[in-house]
């Protein structure tokens, strides 16, 4: 994952983890309640995905939704004990999905700021050079985009090219029907939307 040119992350990750911690007992993904052990990161943006876009409509609300009538602003929900004690799932499953988004850029831009301070093969551009990449993926790479200096072309100008905040997500696309390689693909995606909502997994 590469950042983007503007910082959108406003919560540390400590206070998302925490948050995560004060909501997962309220959401209910099998009938009972679920702790903040049972799920990854990951499985939490793919699983309350579609129940953030659905939580804007008013009918996937409770009747007494605090939040659809404002008089709770969402991202407190959860430091609010009457909430809590009557939560609206559709407005806890809209939050999750935004703080375990939150989490996940925190996680791989910890992860490609640590590969890029060890890998003496990172160039300047924040591209990181191809003694440090896998095999695999330089064939890869070099089947989508013909060389690698073709692929650092297209990061580059994708990395400048977007219209709104966001970060740029390599990712690796699956084959298709009738093709036996998948691609390295990359997506620009605005604010914390991560590529996991698109069925997609980052490779950098």
């Amino acid at each position: 994952m590469l950042r983007a040119r503007t910082r959108l992350l406003f919560m540390r990750p400590e206070a998302a983890a925490a948050e995560l911690r004060r909501l997962l007992p309220l959401l209910s993904f099998t009938g009972r309640r679920t702790g903040a052990a049972t799920h990854s990161v990951a499985s939490l943006v793919v699983s309350t995905a579609y129940s953030a876009t659905a939580a804007r409509s008013v009918t996937n609300h409770s009747r007494d939704c605090p939040v659809l009538s404002k008089k709770l602003p969402l991202s407190l929900i959860g430091k609010e004990s009457s909430f809590a004690a009557r939560p609206c799932l559709s407005c806890v499953r809209e939050r999750v999905h935004y703080v375990s988004s939150v989490s996940f850029c925190h996680y791989f831009e910890k992860k490609c700021a640590e590969a890029q301070h060890h890998q003496n093969g990172a160039s300047s551009n924040g591209v990181v050079g191809t003694a440090a990449l896998p095999n695999l993926l330089l064939e890869a790479i070099e089947r989508s985009y013909g060389s690698v200096n073709a692929f650092k072309d297209s990061v580059a100008l994708h990395s400048t090219g977007a219209m709104s905040p966001g970060r740029l997500w390599i990712v690796y696309t699956p084959p298709i029907s009738g093709s036996e390689h998948g691609a390295v693909s990359l997506l620009n995606l605005p604010a914390c939307r991560v590529p996991l909502v698109h069925g997609l997994w980052r490779l950098l």
